[in-house]
């Protein structure tokens, strides 16, 4: 015997918290004292733990205690916590001041989620008699989640850079994970993204990235995981006043500039009949030369005329990037 059921969404957790689980259903629920008022044979059954209206921790593992005391002559049902169902039970000599007519028990469960919770508890000692408890109790969690390791920052240009870390674990379950940059305002992630883009960043300069893990009870890695890098500089403005030079052959003529640091443009001039090798001035007529096919990303190949070349157009092609 075993749980039962899986784990509920947080909606439909929110709704348990409000209504009793099944096997305590059409009870009334628990007043201010944490107690239903139609818990039912006391004599069969005690619930000891949790006390009424108290906080309950989890532990290391993610589970809580549920225990009592339970007369000889009756049996066990289950224990309920929302949708979640657990018929293993421990029994065990009765707790001092207890009658030896009657024994312990005990159960250990992982509580579907944290915060209210309704617990329902159910023993039998016939058919005809059976014995429920409907209780209220708050579940809270206090384990911090493991410091977060392997923090690494790649892809850095001027601006940006990558952030990447390793998994951290935690006793009850992750929330996610908070980024600072700069000693910043947090950046929260989802659990399962564990890289981040930084964008803002000075360029040519120090900085500082540091990354949590948080739970979800908001408890956050002890010793945050820091890493210091450096961003790239800015790539030098382009010259605008660049030299042109033209290299002549029969038919055409080769023009190079050199607007953008990061490579060489490259410029053609033909169809100019008279043009002939070795001649450094044009003798085609204004608008008889026949620009190439143009080349290259229009957005940013330079082209244009040239007052050497009496305004011939100059086809080109852009630099390999």
């Amino acid at each position: 015997m075993g749980l039962l059921n899986q784990l509920p969404s947080k909606a439909e957790a929110a709704e348990q918290v409000r209504l009793p689980p099944a096997a305590c259903a059409g009870m009334t629920a628990p007043g201010e004292d944490g107690n239903s008022v139609d818990d039912e044979n006391h004599a069969a059954i005690r619930l000891d733990l949790p006390t009424p209206d108290s906080e309950v921790a989890v532990d290391e593992q993610g589970k809580i205690d549920v225990k009592g005391v339970l007369h000889k002559q009756a049996q066990m049902v289950d224990v309920s916590i929302g949708k979640l169902v657990t018929t293993d039970f421990t029994l065990g000599p009765p707790p001092d001041g207890v009658s030896r007519w009657a024994s312990s028990w005990k159960t250990r469960l992982r509580p579907p989620q944290l915060g209210k919770n309704l617990v329902c508890v159910r023993a039998k000692r016939d058919p005809k008699r059976s014995a429920r408890i409907l209780r209220s109790f708050t579940i809270v969690d206090r384990i911090a989640p493991s410091n977060v390791s392997g923090l690494a920052v790649g892809d850095i240009t001027p601006t940006t850079a990558r952030a990447s870390w390793g998994e951290a674990t935690d006793n009850y379950g992750l929330a996610g994970y908070e980024v600072r940059v700069d000693g910043g305002d947090p950046i929260r992630t989802n659990v399962g993204t564990r890289s981040y883009t930084l964008t803002g960043l000075s360029p040519d300069a120090d900085h500082t990235v540091s990354v949590v893990a948080v739970d979800l009870a908001g408890n956050k890695s002890a010793v945050p995981a820091k890493t210091i890098f450096h961003t790239k500089e800015l790539p030098p403005e382009p010259d605008p006043n660049a030299e042109l030079k033209f290299d002549v052959q029969e038919g055409g003529a080769v023009a190079r500039w050199q607007p953008d640091p990061n490579g060489d443009f490259t410029g053609f001039l033909r169809g100019c009949p008279g043009l002939q090798a070795g001649e450094e001035s044009d003798s085609c007529g204004a608008g008889q030369g026949q620009p190439d096919r143009r080349q290259g990303d229009p957005a940013s190949t330079p082209h244009g005329r040239d007052a050497a070349h009496n305004g011939q157009e100059l086809s080109t092609v852009s630099p390999p990037r």
